[in-house]
């Protein structure tokens, strides 16, 4: 607990780009700390509406990403085979319904395999998770607030976040969203270009369920690999082709944490994984969905 509130505290004082709409892409990410490992992430995204109308919309999604990790032998005291290699499958429906007063809800369900895959899968290579979010819309102000929870375990962490935000587009170049827990601010240089200062929410976690041996703790089992990180940065996003986009962030880690647990959340070893560079790169294309956008 201590760790989420920590993390939540950063993220109060940063800024970050949240993302709820449907969209179909692909990204690149690498996250390097030289003294344990660099971390090596392949995602690809699809999220299409299935209905639509002016009142409300029923969306189908789902995620393929895979996690490679690089160890520095010197500074981790045990064999890592078993957690070198990850997969994670994921499926979703995402609701959304207007409601008076400005007012929509969002109300997404996902279930999701992330495993190393080296034995029969299990219960424990199943992760659930959701999100619930309360939409004000103020058209004539330019802004938005979102009040609800989220829960996703790729997110690096088993318990639900508090989200509340708002965002404001102050004019035809400059928005920003504030709150907890992603923050963004933004400037826009005609309309094919948009320059970005985030901090948000990084973070993985998948099991392995062939036995390891972490001699230094007296550990011989199947467990889970959890790994967490905020990191801030700059990006670019350049539109083409109506709702096409490319993105790129780069950065630094604020902070880092990634260790080994059993399948109790009861803590195997601790990497002290140091902070380091962050980046992605990434081409998307997005459904328009005045609910969700």
């Amino acid at each position: 607990m201590k760790k989420v509130v920590l993390i939540l505290a950063i993220l109060h004082f940063g800024f970050s780009m949240a993302q709820s709409s449907d969209e179909i892409g692909f990204e690149q990410g690498l996250f390097s700390g030289s003294n344990v490992a660099t971390i090596n992430k392949t995602k690809f995204v699809v999220g299409f509406p299935l209905l639509k109308t002016d009142s409300y919309s029923l969306s189908l999604g789902g995620d393929y990403q895979a996690t490679n990790i690089e160890y520095v032998d010197a500074d981790v005291p045990f064999t890592t085979e078993m957690i070198e290699h990850f997969n994670m499958f994921s499926g979703s429906l995402k609701f959304a319904h207007a409601l008076p007063d400005n007012w929509s809800v969002v109300l997404t369900g996902e279930g999701q395999i992330s495993s190393n895959f080296e034995n029969d899968m299990g219960g424990d290579d199943v992760f659930y998770n959701g999100s619930l979010i309360f939409r004000n819309t103020d058209v004539e102000n330019n802004s938005i607030w979102k009040i609800g929870v989220i829960y996703d375990h790729q997110y690096g962490i088993d318990t639900p976040i508090p989200w509340v935000t708002y965002s404001k587009q102050v004019t035809e170049k400059f928005g920003y969203q504030l709150g907890i827990p992603e923050m963004y601010a933004t400037y826009n240089v005609g309309q094919s270009h948009q320059f970005t200062a985030f901090a948000k929410l990084d973070g993985f976690m998948g099991s392995f369920n062939d036995e390891m041996e972490v001699k230094v703790s007296d550990f011989e089992d199947t467990g889970i690999l959890r790994q967490t990180s905020v990191v801030s940065g700059l990006g670019y996003q350049f539109n083409f082709l109506g709702n096409f986009s490319l993105n790129i962030d780069a950065g630094f880690s604020l902070y880092n944490n990634m260790t080994v647990e059993d399948y109790d959340g009861n803590e195997i070893y601790d990497f002290d994984y140091n902070n380091g560079f962050y980046g992605t790169i990434g081409v998307k294309y997005r459904f328009n969905n005045k609910l969700l956008d």
